[in-house]
């Protein structure tokens, strides 16, 4: 069990460094990770806080009635797999105690965004949410299920679309370099036919995405 702790610990840190903070442009110290607020949730502790305000250890208050996502990690293990609907039934639970209208459960990998009122998956523009997005695509998600709390497809402008493109992007980005740490290429020429492999497979999923042709039935990049 400690050694499962400690290698979730690990890749929840690469997580929050490599994604939320350098690809996502997210401040480090507005985001939390495992800390106790038990003003608002006991003794459960939420696993990532993002807020709109920088947290110094002082103004949990401010901290707290400003977040814009909360998300429940459950390391090395699938979609709707044990652990994973325990993910679920934790992010309904702390969500409701952090009043945010929707949570995230995320395997560091794949990451789902939940309406805590009605238990569905959101999607944007009825796309499914598989990945972090920026603070201000969560500040949207939040703010949309606050006025309407059933709410399950989040409709967005042409400028989000994009921004939730790039974010897609980046993940594939971070998941690449994770495929690097565990190969061991012989000199660049490989690593540069590797990347090239990549861009034409996600270029090739994001064509049958954008034509309306891709079929699940197949196996993609993603």
């Amino acid at each position: 069990m400690a050694k499962k702790k400690k290698r979730e610990a690990l890749t929840v840190t690469r997580l929050i460094n490599e994604v939320l903070v350098s690809q996502l442009s997210i401040f480090l110290r507005q985001i939390v990770n495992d800390t106790s607020f038990e003003k608002y949730t006991g003794s459960k502790r939420p696993d990532i806080l993002i807020s709109e305000f920088e947290f110094d250890g002082t103004n949990e208050d401010q901290f707290i009635q400003n977040l814009v996502a909360y998300a429940e990690v459950k390391d090395n293990c699938s979609i709707n797999d044990k652990d994973w609907r325990d993910g679920i039934k934790q992010g309904k639970i702390k969500s409701k105690k952090l009043k945010l209208p929707y949570f995230i459960v995320t395997n560091c990998k794949t990451s789902v965004f939940y309406n805590r009122n009605t238990g569905k998956e959101i999607t944007l523009n009825k796309n499914p949410i598989r990945e972090f997005q920026t603070i201000d695509i969560l500040r949207l998600i939040k703010n949309r299920l606050k006025k309407e709390p059933s709410l399950d497809n989040i409709q967005t402008n042409v400028d989000s679309i994009s921004t939730i493109s790039e974010a897609i992007f980046n993940k594939k980005l971070w998941e690449l370099a994770t495929i690097y740490r565990g190969i061991n290429f012989k000199h660049n020429q490989q690593k540069i036919d590797f990347t090239i492999g990549f861009i034409s497979l996600e270029f090739f999923e994001e064509k049958e995405v954008i034509e309306n042709k891709k079929d699940n039935s197949k196996i993609y990049w993603s």
